[in-house]
Formats: C-alpha cells, sequence, structure tokens
C-alpha cells in the first residue's frame, strides 16, 4: 500500500507500507524505491515497514529548493512524529543510510535502534584520501562493477526503455548530484556531531564493495559510539538489493539483541 503524505514544505511524500508490527523506518539507497521493494517485503514479514520515496524518486515530488541530506532528515523527524511513532529501527541503505545518520545525530528520542547497509556520509580518511568513489567520473559499465557483485544487476539497458521510463532514471540521478554534491557524499559537520548517535547501530557491508574505499565500513563501526560491523559475502554496495534475506537475517538477530552486539 502507498500513502501519500502531506508535508510541511508544500510538496506530498510517498510512502510504502509492508507488513504490521513493530515498526521500522526503510530509507531506500539511490537506486531507489523500486530495487529496495524485494527487501522491503521481507522485513514486512516481521514488522510495520513504512518505505518513504525520497523526493525526486519513485513517486515523490523534488521539494521545492536544492534539498540537502540534512534536509530529508528533517522531513523524516516529522514523520515519525506525525504518525505517532515511537520505538522505531531506522534502517538507510546508502544515501538512505547518510539520511539515518543525521537523523540519529538530531537526537531524535523515536528511535531505538539503526541498520546501516553500505552507508556513506562521514568522511574519515584523510584531505588527500577519497573515501567514496565519484561515480559521476567512471561510465556506467564501471559503476555496475564497482557498486555490484553481479554486475547486471547495475547495469543500464538504455535501449530497452521507454523515453518516459528514461527521463526518470535521469531525473534521479539529477536528484542524486543535488543532494551528494559539494562535498562529495558526505557532510563536513556530521562527523563531529557523531557523538551525539548514541542508539544501537550496525554496520552492514558487502564484500564485493568497490564503492569506498577499502576497509571504509569497519572503520565507520569503529568510529561510531555504539555500533557493530558486520559483512555480508558475494555482495557489493546494496546487499539489501543483492542479498535481502540475509540482510534482513542480520537485522533481526540485531534488533532481537536490543544491543550493538550480532
Amino acid at each position: 500500500m502507498t500513502r501519500s503524505l502531506a508535508t510541511v514544505y508544500g510538496t506530498d511524500l510517498a510512502v510504502e507500507e509492508f507488513g504490521s508490527g513493530a515498526p521500522v523506518l526503510l530509507l531506500p539507497s539511490e537506486e531507489g524505491p523500486a530495487s529496495t521493494r524485494p527487501f522491503a517485503e521481507a522485513l514486512g514479514r516481521d514488522r510495520h515497514v513504512l518505505m518513504p520515496h525520497h523526493p525526486g524518486y519513485g513517486e515523490s515530488r523534488r521539494l521545492p529548493w536544492n534539498a540537502s541530506i540534512r534536509d530529508l532528515a528533517y522531513l523524516y523527524s516529522d514523520v515519525l512524529e506525525g504518525e505517532g511513532l515511537r520505538g522505531v529501527h531506522v534502517v538507510g541503505s546508502s544515501l538512505g543510510a547518510w539520511v539515518a545518520l543525521e537523523l540519529a545525530a538530531m537526537g531524535n528520542g523515536r528511535i531505538s535502534s539503526m541498520t546501516l547497509v553500505g552507508p556513506v556520509g562521514i568522511k574519515l580518511g584523510g584531505t588527500e584520501e577519497r573515501d567514496f568513489v565519484d561515480v559521476h567520473s567512471i561510465s556506467a559499465e564501471e559503476r555496475a562493477e564497482r557498486a555490484y557483485h553481479d554486475a547486471t544487476l547495475g547495469a543500464l539497458h538504455a535501449d530497452s526503455l521507454t523515453i518516459e521510463e528514461l527521463a526518470h532514471v535521469m531525473l534521479c540521478r539529477e536528484t542524486f548530484t543535488t543532494y551528494v554534491w559539494e562535498p562529495y557524499l558526505h557532510s563536513r559537520s556530521l562527523r563531529h556531531h557523531a557523538a551525539r548517535i548514541r542508539v544501537p547501530t550496525l554496520v552492514i557491508s558487502g564484500s564485493s564493495d568497490r564503492l569506498v574505499r577499502a576497509g571504509y565500513h569497519e572503520e565507520l563501526a569503529d568510529f561510531l559510539p555504539n555500533a557493530r560491523y558486520a559483512e555480508l559475502p558475494a555482495c557489493g554496495h546494496f546487499p539489501d538489493i543483492e542479498s535481502p534475506a540475509e540482510t534482513v537475517t542480520l537485522f533481526n538477530v540485531f534488533a532481537a539483541s536490543g544491543t550493538a552486539t550480532v
């Protein structure tokens, strides 16, 4: 089921819902909500999952300014408050994990845990060290090979798309660039606010992820105050897409434990 929620910014936000039980806010990656849907359905077997379409993706229009990732965090904070949700497990993938980090750093008391799948958003390396591969500087083929264990999952077959479908793909890419540019794929201030992220956190990485610097996700888990690290084999930057069942299993064990130990 998809609902349309009015926002204080004058645009509607599309939110898909799955299952029933303890609430989960699922924040999709830049691959879009359609790619995340099988993972959302699997999570929804035991929980009530709310998966918003980020503004500019899926059925949600872009916000009426060049919005930032922090703006999305404010938006989803409003959603949690408007829905009266507490004890929420926040799950974010890549771009969505960055939003989750910003949301948790705000000290939102409605969050009980956070699961970050292939996260970005906090730069840990030195000024001359690149933590994240600039996807704008490589070919679509190389991007697919770096992002996925099975590169065919990231291939864009433009010849098979309608004009409308291709236009939507281009709009999503434009939206992604608006959110992540300058500085690329991170916030200059978020690392300084990370000490405020006190909820139990699980960082999940794919063993074949080559969109981030080797070892980055393990370092991030060490950097965050209350986090643990888990790695899934045979998947890349988006374990929720390549290995949804295994990612759900890791989440379920983590959420049931009530701690950051997995």
